[in-house]
């Protein structure tokens, strides 16, 4: 019998492998993604809690390496979970319907074991969470056929400060200073969309890049949300029954969004389960069916989206003003559902100001964010780019090389991602049709604001020439009627309006 060439591999071989699936897929691309998923990792700890992030990243260059050091003011990791937490792929606390930079818990992991398989030099972790007495340290590597962390040091501190927050030291031979023009950039955008935040960029010892918080707003804390019934599939059908082992009505209730007594009972009607039955009864057949019969029932209310966390208007326009200080800034938002999962769409267009005009006509820049992340790779590919494009701009009396910038933030519990590097936003008819709706809404403003501008330059011009002649006019008016020429002056002026 012949020996079976079946092999499998783990997780972390798998990232190691296919590195250029998170966007490392060189040098200057892996300096951007290490520094852009780090900082992700400690904007998403600190807005977990309510708080203004406060982040600095230190790179200092070694040779022919670098030592990249980011620290943050966030949640803290437990001691006991770091080893997973930066040891084990596929293994994260965002595996749950919630709002959140990442979704597969590979990004953050995945750029610190590129950096330690490329170096072999061990990463470091300090943590320590909110009012803990101790911080904890670890130094560490990752057995990719294994999957697990391996610990090479390990020891406690005292935390007299009480100093929470995470700091990640590592070693990396990515060229840093190829993609310094990005990690720039990425820092000025996440600033402008999240002006509450505080970042620092220190560069072999000299400070690059210090950017404050300009609003005092606390972040919007993302909740996590029951899922809805058109979002699941028997996988999470099997992880729900295993949470809540009741009978089939209480489930219902218990495990999904939107579900009244009502609802529940008009599907069960529809779909013909026994409520009072197990739902751990259920055999495979029977999930399965149970999962078609959510998707058929057309009576479920559209997915909550009040557990997301938008940027909102206030703190959207203010980032665009303290970068730009344009004429104009408006904003706008629409909310939708797509496979089962809520979104909220917002768009910003300014005007003047700092706002170069395009170098050709109608191509007007875009910055575009998902659940807060800087775009900055896939323009032409992103659907979100592509929808501004295709906007009828002349029907809004907008000229081709107008001053315009358009800022697009989606935020959703599910974002539908092309790349697991998260570069661009795929098609996706639900979004689109939001999106465009929105976009539509902001031209409108838009035009009012550039229409009313040309009435004011018009009626300021028209009043110049008006304020050249009527001295000219009132001394002549002066000599026929022997009436005072300021008196005229006046009268003339009062019917004209000027």
């Amino acid at each position: 019998m012949s020996e079976s060439t079946l092999k499998s591999i783990s997780p972390a071989r798998f990232i190691h492998d296919n590195a250029a699936m998170l966007g490392l897929s060189d040098n200057t691309k892996a300096a951007y993604m290490t520094v852009r998923e780090l900082v992700e990792n400690s904007l998403d700890s600190a807005e977990s809690m309510g708080i203004q992030p406060s982040i600095k990243v230190e790179l200092t260059q070694l040779g022919n390496k670098w030592k990249l050091n980011n620290s943050d003011n966030g949640s803290g990791i437990p001691k006991i979970d770091i080893p997973r937490a930066f040891g084990v792929v596929l293994s994260s606390s965002k595996y749950v319907n919630k709002q959140s930079r990442g979704f597969l818990g590979m990004g953050g992991k995945g750029v610190i074991q590129y950096a330690y398989i490329t170096t072999q030099e061990a990463f470091t972790i300090l943590s320590a969470t909110m009012y803990s007495s101790n911080y904890w340290r670890f130094k560490m590597g990752v057995d990719i056929n294994e999957n697990k962390p391996i610990i090479f040091e390990s020891e406690d501190k005292p935390n007299p400060t009480k100093w929470h927050g995470t700091v990640v030291s590592l070693f990396s031979k990515a060229d840093f200073d190829k993609a310094m023009g990005d990690i720039k950039k990425y820092f000025k955008l996440t600033h402008l969309l999240c002006p509450y935040t505080s970042i620092k960029l220190i560069v072999n010892g000299k400070e690059v890049l210090n950017l404050s918080s300009t609003v005092t707003i606390n972040p919007e804390i993302p909740m996590i949300i029951p899922y809805h019934p058109y979002g699941i599939d028997t996988a999470i059908l099997d992880d729900l029954i295993k949470q809540n082992p009741i009978d089939i009505k209480t489930f219902l209730r218990k495990s999904f969004q939107r579900l009244g007594t009502k609802t529940i009972s008009e599907f069960i009607k529809f779909s013909k389960f026994d409520e009072t039955k197990s739902i751990t009864s259920l055999t495979k057949e029977e999930r399965v069916k149970f999962v078609d019969k959510m998707k058929e029932f057309d009576k479920f209310l559209p997915p909550d989206v009040s557990g997301l966390a938008p940027i909102g208007e206030n703190v959207m326009k203010q980032g665009i003003m303290n970068e730009f200080t344009p004429e104009y800034v408006g904003y706008n938002n629409r909310k939708g559902v797509f496979g089962g999962h809520g979104f909220i769409v917002e768009s910003s267009v300014a005007y003047g100001g700092g706002i170069d005009s395009p170098n050709k006509e109608f191509d007007f820049f875009v910055y575009r964010f998902a659940n807060k992340i800087p775009l900055l790779y896939g323009e032409g590919s992103c659907m979100l780019t592509k929808t501004i494009k295709e906007q009828d701009f002349k029907h809004y009396s907008v000229d081709g090389l107008a001053p315009l910038l358009f800022s697009v933030h989606l935020c959703s519990t599910r974002i539908p991602h092309k790349t697991l590097g998260k570069e661009f936003i795929g098609e996706q008819p639900e979004i689109k049709r939001e999106l465009d709706l929105v976009l539509k809404e902001n031209l409108r403003d838009l035009h009012y604001f550039i229409t009313h501008k040309a009435k004011l330059g018009y009626n300021k011009h028209r009043i110049s020439i008006f304020n050249t002649y009527v001295p000219v006019i009132s001394e002549q008016l002066s000599l026929i009627t022997s009436k005072p020429k300021n008196e005229i002056e006046a009268k003339l002026k009062k019917v004209m309006n000027i």
